[in-house]
């Protein structure tokens, strides 16, 4: 059954809590909205991250999301700002952030923080119905189509280089080899035609918005330039697994459909990430499955994903 969330109730990370600053007081909101031009008259804790902690802030002339980046550096968190900053100007339906006219950056507590509008929909956060699947399609061959800005990372959905020197369980180590030697011999991994990227397109970072209009796209951590078909594949293991585990075709035709349709400008017509979709999405799931490792080593959270990586051979 799809599970069906406002932004108001994100589901929980499956990320250990980390240490972070106090929670966020109606005083310091209003000392961060007035940065910021906003008067803020209410704040109240928004359910999951438990990594970056967002607020909800009510204003007079609307509401708004203040997001503490304790997962971030002051570097990752400016080109978090910056990244998402780019997408909204160049016309992709996310809440661009709202920054301050002058002085430094926002901060509570030495942590970053990002405002931004709240967005009136829900967030479908284990699997995107099948009606929505064409219009992410749609929404990801937008997100390719804007300008590669000077500072966007290059190639993030990678292995580290050093990842075979790491201290890793056998049958992961088993997976992230053979996944990697399939992408070479795929030649995913060689210099070619690189777009802008969001590299992290799963059900919990997509909104359908109340109105009806179209998908809004959050998150942009792993936003960057790279390969089109890396992104595809990072898409498909987000939106088109089936309960099993694995790959639903159907869902996987209904986001290609909707990727190859969209009138947008690019250097083709989707048919060549298509055709290394295979390849792409067991690299993806090659990668999210060491992330996901990184990220919990003592738990088994990664399985699901390095099951995928190996069924991709």
């Amino acid at each position: 059954m799809t599970d069906h969330r406002s932004e108001l109730d994100a589901p929980l990370s499956d990320v250990p809590p980390a240490a972070g600053p106090p929670p966020l007081d109606l005083h310091a909101a209003r000392s961060l909205g007035a940065r910021v031009g906003l008067a803020v008259t209410g704040v109240r804790a928004m359910p999951g991250g438990s990594r970056n902690h967002s607020y909800l802030l009510d204003t007079p002339t609307g509401r708004y999301v203040g997001t503490l980046l304790s997962a971030h550096t002051e570097a990752s968190a400016e080109l978090l700002i910056r990244l998402t900053a780019h997408a909204a100007a160049h016309g992709i339906t996310t809440p661009a952030p709202v920054l301050p006219a002058a002085g430094p950056s926002l901060h509570w507590h030495g942590v970053p923080v990002l405002i931004r509008p709240h967005v009136d929909g829900r967030v479908h956060a284990t699997r995107l119905p099948a009606q929505l699947l064409g219009a992410a399609g749609a929404a990801l061959a937008c997100v390719h189509a804007v300008p590669i800005p000077s500072f966007a990372p290059v190639a993030v959905r990678r292995l580290p280089p050093d990842w075979a020197e790491r201290a890793l369980p056998a049958d992961l180590r088993s997976v992230l080899a053979g996944g990697a030697r399939r992408a070479v011999e795929a030649g995913l991994l060689q210099p070619g035609r690189s777009v802008f990227t969001h590299g992290d397109l799963f059900p919990d970072n997509l909104i359908a918005p109340a109105n009806g209009g179209p998908l809004t796209i959050i998150d942009w951590e792993f936003a960057g330039a790279d390969d089109p078909a890396i992104d595809l594949g990072v898409a498909a293991v987000g939106l088109c697994r089936s309960p099993a585990g694995g790959i639903d075709i159907g869902a996987l035709d209904a986001l290609l459909g909707g990727y190859q349709s969209a009138e947008v400008p690019r250097g083709g017509s989707g048919t060549a990430e298509a055709g290394r979709l295979n390849a792409s999405i067991g690299w993806a799931a090659t990668v999210l499955a060491y992330e996901r490792w990184r990220q919990r080593p003592h738990a088994d959270w990664w399985r699901e994903m390095a099951a995928l990586s190996a069924g991709s051979a």
